[in-house]
C-alpha cells in the first residue's frame, strides 16, 4: 500500500514539474523582454534595488534575537549586525547590459534606546560579491525579481538623473573656467 502512495505522489510531482518548467520558460521569456526593452533605452547606468532585497540574512546576533524574543538586546553585546542581501539590479557585463543579481553585506547599527536598525548611510563599507545576470540565477530569485522590477525602474531613473546632473555640473564648471 505504501508503494502505491509513493507512486501517486511521484506522478503528481512529475505533472507539477512539467507545469513548473513551462512556467519558468515563460518567465525567462518575459524577463528577457524586460531586459531588452531597458537596453533599447541605452541608459548606460548601473542601478540596484538596495532597500527591498530579493533575499536577506542577518548575522548571528539578529538570528539569536529572532529565535528568542526574551533575550535582552543588551545581553547580545554590541548593537551591530551584518545584513547580507541579494539585490536586483541592472549592470554591465562583458556581453552587454543585463538585469542582474548581486550579494552584498552591509554593516548596520542600532541605537541603544531603539529597537530599530539603521540603514547604512555610507555604503562604501559594503562587501559585494560578483554580480551575475538574473537569467542565470535560481528560479526562486527570478520569481522574486518580478515584484522588484518597478523598484528597479525607479532606481534606474534616480541613477540616470544623478549622471545627468553631474554632467550639467561639470559643464557649468568648465564654462566658468573659460
Amino acid at each position: 500500500m505504501q508503494t502505491r502512495c509513493v507512486d501517486m505522489d511521484l506522478k503528481d510531482l512529475a505533472n507539477l514539474s512539467e507545469r513548473l518548467n513551462a512556467s519558468t520558460d515563460q518567465l525567462n521569456t518575459e524577463l528577457k523582454a524586460i531586459e531588452d526593452r531597458i537596453n533599447t533605452l541605452s541608459l548606460g547606468v548601473e542601478a540596484w534595488v538596495t532597500k527591498y532585497p530579493l533575499q536577506e540574512e542577518f548575522s548571528n546576533e539578529w538570528a539569536a534575537l529572532a529565535r528568542n524574543a526574551l533575550v535582552a538586546s543588551a545581553a547580545l553585546g554590541l548593537s551591530t549586525r551584518a545584513r547580507t542581501a541579494i539585490e536586483l539590479g541592472y549592470a554591465r557585463f562583458p556581453e552587454g547590459w543585463k538585469l542582474a543579481v548581486r550579494t552584498v553585506t552591509y554593516q548596520q547599527t542600532r541605537r541603544p534606546t531603539s529597537i530599530h536598525w539603521d540603514e547604512p548611510l555610507d555604503t562604501s563599507g559594503e562587501i559585494a560579491r560578483e554580480a551575475k545576470p538574473l537569467l542565470r540565477a535560481s528560479r526562486t530569485l527570478r520569481t522574486r525579481a518580478v515584484d522588484r522590477i518597478p523598484d528597479l525602474v525607479d532606481a534606474l531613473h534616480t541613477a540616470g538623473m544623478q549622471v545627468a546632473d553631474a554632467v550639467e555640473k561639470a559643464r557649468k564648471i568648465s564654462d566658468s573656467l573659460k
